[in-house]
């Protein structure tokens, strides 16, 4: 959805008593501070989220004088917005409630109250919050408006941060869970809580069963190195004398039929070693494959974001294409509207019917006859009547002349004006047809450009397609090879005469008198009541170690799992976020000392974070980028309000889809124009 700002208009808002702004897909607000700028950025944020632009409440948005609050007044926010071409004009008004309390003759304040208007019908608080949550949630407005509140998120919660991310982005993490079933189990281990607040609850597990571990084996020397004395046990040593010789016996007839079955043992090892081969093959194989997938799928991710770059190139230059093309309709209509007002102002001529009359006139006889009497008036008084006649006729004729001088100075003046209008109009449409012809084939290349990227991108399609799910060993000349030859060894081992079967009973045996020995051991070990209860410590202590040992490997193993987990969720987080911003990335994962990673959220520009070190022209350019980024992860098109530009170059400040106003500290009144 995209939203252009067309208007903001405000009665009693602050410092305006009234105030009406015209905004442009490109306008600039400049003035001195305290002229309002800000105000207007308020205004907008406050009829859209009910916030300002520092994030706040408005709690004090009425005008004051000397200090006060002007009472009584209502407190009016219009604004005309383009919603996807669509004019809405929108108010929110703030009015005092008065109550005269009973017994008393002044009226006291009571409270503020808001109402709303669509179009210029009254609107109930429920219609108005629906309006606003067609475009978008409130906070999601805000946050996409205005840099701040995300920025204050960032600073106070880098988790907090992520998950907004994470929300907008769409980023699933069911679904990478479900890619990567090797971290099945890390919500088992997390249990609800942070990667870091995990690991540290690890780690710390991890050192006090080191330290159990450390006891238990000082416990083992202890018990290893107490002396003990041993009853007599001659009897028993005989016997288990005897029970040796034995085994030694037939052990000497396992040796024989060792001896006897080594070509049986030869075909068993080779064939293990081919069985060995054939695995390697097909792994081998398999990781080809896997490796043949791999190239592909990077140049197509290669292609498919150069792809994307190229269409966002083609939006730009098409929305300056459309500016150049009005530009130039309107130096059309300009340099037409001249070419018809030139002769025409030019073919006017003066109507000097006046002049003329006024130079006709002659003196009238009769005035010199007195009225009262009839007689002939004195000479000396018909000379002056005489003369005044001539004097005021005289005056007549200049003030005809000095009238026919300036509307011969104002016609010349609507011609010069008329050709400067013709001259200045051609020159622009001249330029903006240089510039339109320059864009189309800007664009054009351009169109061929992602025409080639999407043949290219097809091509690598096609080539995956082309390669099998997994490996395939029919054609396989060696593996066929391999496979047969194991076929073959297996078949003349059959050969033997149960050569394993007789190894077996002889170890039953041999197995026995083992046992027996063992008894005997026993017995001895009875006979030694204090060895006895030495080495059976001893074991139970080293049964204990084992099991303190095998959590400890477990706990290490969860810590690798976890990290592991961390390093790859946070990559994909990345890999799915940072196409969205250009002038930044963003970093989510960090380093300890010891090299351990930890979860984080970091805008980074140019290598640097953005607070700590970045200068604020780069700032101001992130700030642009991150609020066309979050738009875009919203599916949205916003006015984007630059504060504090003249830090930023003019040249420096991005061409963006989105309506751009800029707020600029300059030294005189505050004023709106248009930027090219």
């Amino acid at each position: 959805m995209k939203v252009e700002v067309k208007k903001i208009a405000l009665e009693n808002y602050k410092k305006f008593p009234s105030k009406s702004v015209e905004l442009f897909p490109r306008t600039e607000i400049s003035g001195r501070n305290r002229e309002g700028k800000s105000t207007l950025q308020d205004a907008y944020l406050d009829v859209l989220t009910g916030k300002m632009a520092n994030g706040t409440e408005p709690t004090s948005i009425r005008r004051k004088e000397n200090g006060v609050e002007v009472p009584k007044v209502d407190v009016v926010r219009e604004l005309t917005l383009a919603i996807d071409g669509k004019e809405k004009v929108i108010r929110k008004i703030t009015k005092q409630k008065w109550r005269k309390p009973r017994g008393q003759s002044e009226e006291v304040f009571d409270g503020n109250e808001t109402s709303y208007e669509i179009d210029g019908f009254p609107a109930k608080s429920k219609d108005y919050t629906e309006f606003i949550q067609s475009i978008a949630e409130p906070s999601t407005l805000l946050m996409c408006s205005n840099p701040k509140p995300f920025l204050d998120t960032l600073q106070k919660s880098t988790a907090e941060s992520r998950k907004v991310l994470e929300k907008m982005s769409g980023f699933d993490i069911a679904q990478f869970m479900e890619e990567n079933p090797q971290y099945s189990h890390v919500e088992e281990i997390t249990k609800g809580h942070s990667v870091e607040d995990t690991l540290k609850k690890l780690r710390k597990e991890l050192n006090a069963q080191k330290k159990k571990v450390d006891a238990k084996n000082t416990e083992i020397a202890y018990e290893t190195n107490r002396s003990v004395e041993a009853e007599d046990t001659s009897s028993l040593e005989s016997k288990k004398q005897e029970l040796n010789t034995e085994l030694s016996r037939l052990e000497e007839q396992e040796q024989i039929l060792e001896d006897s079955a080594k070509g049986y043992d030869s075909l068993s090892y080779e064939i293990r070693g081919l069985k060995s081969s054939k695995d390697g093959l097909v792994s081998k194989a398999d990781k080809e494959l896997k490796d043949k997938k791999a190239v592909i799928m990077n140049v197509y991710y290669d292609l498919a974001k150069n792809k994307i770059e190229k269409e966002s190139a083609i939006r730009m230059l098409g929305m300056e294409l459309d500016n150049h093309i009005k530009a130039g309709q309107q130096a059309k209509a300009d340099l037409d509207r001249a070419r018809q007002d030139y002769p025409r102002i030019k073919e006017m001529e003066w109507d000097d019917s006046g002049l003329k009359a006024i130079e006709a006139e002659t003196f009238n006889d009769s005035d010199t006859i007195c009225p009262t009497c009839g007689q002939e008036l004195p000479e000396e008084q018909v000379a002056e009547l005489k003369a005044s006649f001539e004097e005021k006729k005289k005056f007549r004729i200049e003030t005809e002349l000095t009238k026919k001088e300036t509307w011969e100075s104002v016609k010349q003046n609507q011609l010069k004006g008329t050709c400067d209008l013709g001259n200045s109009a051609s020159a622009k449409l001249k330029k903006t047809n240089e510039e339109i012809n320059k864009l189309q084939s800007e664009i054009s290349t351009a169109q061929d450009e992602v025409a080639e990227l999407t043949k290219q991108i097809e091509e690598e399609q096609s080539k995956f397609t082309e390669l099998p799910e997994s490996v395939d060993m029919t054609n396989d000349e060696e593996y066929l090879a391999v496979t047969a030859r194991i076929a073959e060894l297996e078949e003349k081992l059959k050969s033997f005469d149960d050569v394993p079967g007789k190894k077996q009973e002889l170890r039953i045996q041999i197995s026995n008198v083992m046992k027996q020995i063992s008894n005997v051991d026993t017995d001895i070990k009875i006979a030694q009541a204090a060895v006895t209860e030495k080495e059976k410590r001893i074991a139970e202590l080293k049964e204990e170690l084992k099991s303190l040992g095998q959590v400890q490997a477990d706990i290490e193993k969860n810590i690798d799992t976890v990290l592991n987990f961390s390093i790859q969720k946070n990559k994909a987080l990345a890999e799915k976020i940072n196409p969205f911003f250009h002038h930044f990335q963003f970093s989510f994962l960090d380093y300890t000392i010891e090299g351990n990673p930890v979860e984080t959220c970091k805008m980074i520009c140019n290598g640097v974070n953005y607070f700590n070190g970045l200068n604020y022209s780069d700032k101001i350019l992130c700030d642009i980028d991150l609020l066309r980024g979050l738009q875009a992860l919203n599916g949205l098109n916003l006015p984007i309000f630059v504060d504090n530009s003249e830090s930023v170059n003019a040249t420096r400040l991005p061409r963006v889809e989105q309506q751009m106003i800029i707020l600029r500290v300059t030294d005189g009144d505050l004023s709106v124009k248009e930027l090219q």
